[in-house]
């Protein structure tokens, strides 16, 4: 009987391992085919039968390659901390799901601890150098944000949850490309793209007589909307490969399609993502690339139509628009002589943002981000504008989007009025005084007795930048110290509540003083005078006479911050000077542990408590409590 039952295990074991390498199997073919939504499903089903460090870091991965940040998170900090997974790209792609996640400063974090660890000199280690600095613009910009923008999710017809690509608008009509599921393929739940036509009454496929299975993924028409270029992609070996077509279109069908030359279909790469204007008496066609003669990975390009139809040779951009990482969906105003497109370099927020850039072919300025509103944490793409340039459109996977999927993995159209697009310049007295007043309070960090540790004295020559950037490299010092002796999630949840302290505190608080000096500047320029109440606090590791005067250091290195901020600036306002009209004074209020938190421990012996924990940490400070104005002279 015991043999019965150890044979029945045996086989019970034997058919969980199938089914298990069965999971596994199916995943990873899903994933080799881009289909990583259901690659993450089967791999959670396979982790959850039986755990290995290397089917998580392919969750992991799977998770963030369909936009499901916050799981793929979860992992990746898992593999980091728990299970010690030697792998420095699970740094780099930490950091770049949190950017996306708008963590900015623990993504800084993470590109920087990747950065100690990944020396081979190739694109991974240039992205990361450069997302290090993009994550202290986007911080920045995100005090920012334009919210004078309308920018409305369009209508639920047109958008559903399988995913939305590129939309456009003549008059009343629209015309779009979206994913829809197969009919006949009830089993794989196959989608594939192609071209609608929508107005008011109803919503009708194109109709291509060519009527093979690639997908449409893109489109434009050409000024008389007699002829349309379309991108088609098939799935060759599991890699897919895009060009751009031509054919003669009327009343919704699409004829005569030709695959245009090699000039534009680069032999063995992808070609994509058309739009034709007309730009000093020539029909141009922008579009993306990805062909090995660029500057990066996809690039802009563009290319002259001839009369006969045919193509001329493909122009780069150049290389203020194309970065060595990826440039799409181009859309070319050519009355302004505008080019937007989208990218993942430049300042960006997370993924693809939109950008602007004037220029006339042969020049062009440097790449502006469109701001906060427009673009968001996730992708933002195919940006255009209606005929008439009064409504823009473009499609993105931010939140608000649909999907019956976990994360944002699908994208919708949206659409705002023209007027609104710009950037909100703070120009005017009164708004920038509000702006400032809702920056109030500041809150600025210091490590323990710093600066100018044990001593007596009531003034530093020291900055508070200086303070901020020396307090910010200790943090895994500080990670270190206060998870120590802890284990498994407990390890992981002191690590993150030292990084959510630095993150959400002296680094957020930080960037707010830097929009705060940049309005004062605005306001000092304009004559006006400026009162700053700043209060100082510390934590209880000394006598609250020692504390006391540790506080009015700290309130002098903020003074300090204001004399050396943008080459001496404010130090003609400070110290008064009759050839200028605005003025700066400062009210100082110091105290010390008497409005410490009295929970906080004042052991010397227990570091890990009365110096590297978020609690004692988090009294170490000084505030900008109050700002007034005077009137001008």
């Amino acid at each position: 009987m015991k043999n019965k039952f150890l044979i029945i295990a045996i086989f019970v074991s034997i058919k969980a391992l199938i089914a298990q390498n069965s999971y596994i199997n199916k995943a990873d073919k899903y994933f080799e085919n881009g289909n990583y939504y259901s690659a993450s499903y089967l791999y959670k089903i396979a982790l959850n039968n039986a755990y290995n460090k290397d089917l998580e870091y392919k969750y992991a991965e799977a998770c963030r390659l369909n936009y499901d940040y916050g799981n793929a998170e979860i992992h990746y900090k898992n593999l980091i901390y728990i299970n010690n997974f030697n792998n420095p790209m699970l740094y780099f792609n930490l950091a770049t799901v949190q950017k996306s996640l708008g963590k900015y400063q623990l993504a800084q974090r993470n590109f920087t601890k990747f950065l100690n660890k990944y020396q081979t000199n190739d694109f991974y280690r240039k992205k990361a150098e450069h997302e290090y600095h993009s994550c202290e613009d986007a911080l920045n910009m995100s005090f920012q944000k334009n919210n004078s923008l309308n920018i409305e999710h369009c209508d639920t017809p047109i958008n559903t949850i399988y995913g939305e690509l590129q939309i456009a608008k003549f008059g009343n009509d629209k015309y779009f490309t979206a994913l829809r599921p197969v009919l006949s393929d009830t089993i794989n739940n196959t989608l594939i793209a192609n071209l609608f036509f929508a107005d008011s009454s109803k919503i009708e496929k194109i109709n291509f007589q060519s009527n093979d299975s690639a997908n449409i993924s893109n489109f434009c028409f050409n000024t008389n909307q007699n002829r349309i270029y379309f991108t088609k992609c098939k799935n060759i070996n599991n890699i897919f490969r895009c060009n751009i077509f031509s054919g003669d279109f009327s009343e919704n069908t699409v004829s005569n399609t030709k695959k245009l030359s090699a000039s534009v279909n680069f032999p063995g790469y992808n070609s994509t993502q058309p739009y034709i204007t007309n730009y000093k008496g020539k029909e141009l066609m922008f579009f993306s690339s990805d062909r090995n003669d660029g500057f990066g990975k996809y690039d802009i390009w563009v290319s002259e139509i001839y009369e006969d139809g045919s193509n001329g040779s493909a122009q780069n951009l150049g290389k203020v628009i194309n970065s060595i990482d990826n440039e799409i969906t181009p859309y070319f105003d050519s009355k302004k002589e505008i080019l937007y497109f989208s990218s993942e370099w430049y300042s960006n927020f997370g993924g693809f943002d939109i950008f602007k850039s004037s220029g006339n072919l042969e020049y062009w300025n440097e790449p502006i981000n469109m701001g906060l509103g427009l673009n968001s944490n996730y992708n933002d793409i195919y940006y255009n504008q209606n005929i008439n340039n009064t409504k823009a459109f473009f499609s993105s996977n931010r939140e608000q989007s649909l999907t019956d999927k976990i994360g944002n993995c699908c994208n919708d159209f949206y659409h705002l009025n023209i007027h609104n697009e710009e950037v909100v310049q703070l120009v005017n007295v009164q708004k920038t005084k509000k702006e400032i007043k809702e920056l109030i309070p500041i809150t600025l960090y210091f490590h323990n007795d710093e600066p100018n540790p044990k001593t007596t004295d009531t003034t530093t020559q020291i900055s508070y930048n200086e303070t901020y950037f020396a307090y910010t490299k200790m943090i895994e010092t500080y990670e270190n110290e206060f998870s120590k002796g802890l284990a498994n999630n407990k390890k992981i949840e002191a690590v993150e509540a030292i990084g959510s302290f630095f993150s959400e505190k002296v680094d957020k608080e930080y960037a707010k003083l830097t929009n705060f000096s940049i309005l004062l500047k605005e306001l000092l320029i304009k004559g006006e005078e400026i009162k700053i109440v700043i209060k100082g606090f510390a934590s209880p590791l000394n006598s609250t006479e020692y504390n006391v005067n540790l506080s009015k250091r700290r309130i002098e290195s903020l003074v300090n911050y204001f004399r050396t901020f943008d080459d001496g600036f404010f130090v003609k306002y400070i110290d008064g000077n009759p050839q200028v009209k605005g003025k700066i004074t400062f009210e100082r209020i110091a105290f010390g542990e008497d409005s410490a938190d009295l929970n906080i421990s004042d052991n010397l012996l227990d570091l890990k408590n009365s110096v590297y924990s978020p609690q004692a940490a988090n009294e170490r400070k000084i505030k900008v409590i109050a700002v007034s104005f005077g009137e001008n002279k």
